[in-house]
């Protein structure tokens, strides 16, 4: 089990706990972000049922987010220059943050993103920056 697992889990279980909820998964490419909003996506799916409240369901399951009727969304994108920009975050995960180009760059425009109050996790690799 990898760290993006063991995060993937926190972030069902903040979906699933706290409602209307808005994460985001960063990555360098989509396929890295898909896979993290896969794990996701799986851990909600086969939790017992007696882990989820009976009325907690995913709503709208697509190839880049899930949206549960509880309100919480997951949007998985990749690094691009407005990344994220504009929206209330409650939770950003940002995954292997030493291989995004400038992430200086695009730290200064998504900062804002967590005004509201959200937290933000940084996986990343051990081999340092790019």
């Amino acid at each position: 089990m990898g760290i993006t697992t063991i995060i993937a889990g926190f972030i069902a279980w903040m979906m699933i706990f706290k409602k209307h909820s808005n994460v985001v998964i960063l990555a360098t490419k989509q396929e890295k972000s898909k896979i993290a909003l896969k794990i996701v996506k799986n851990i909600i799916k086969y939790l017992p049922k007696w882990m989820v409240p009976s009325m907690v369901k995913i709503d709208i399951d697509n190839r880049t987010g899930i949206e549960l009727n509880n309100g919480s969304t997951l949007n998985a994108i990749t690094t691009s220059y407005d990344a994220g920009v504009g929206e209330a975050v409650s939770f950003l995960f940002v995954d292997e943050a030493a291989l995004i180009e400038r992430f200086d760059e695009l730290w200064t425009r998504i900062k804002p993103t967590l005004s509201t109050g959200g937290r933000m996790c940084l996986a990343s690799t051990p081999n340092g920056v790019r």
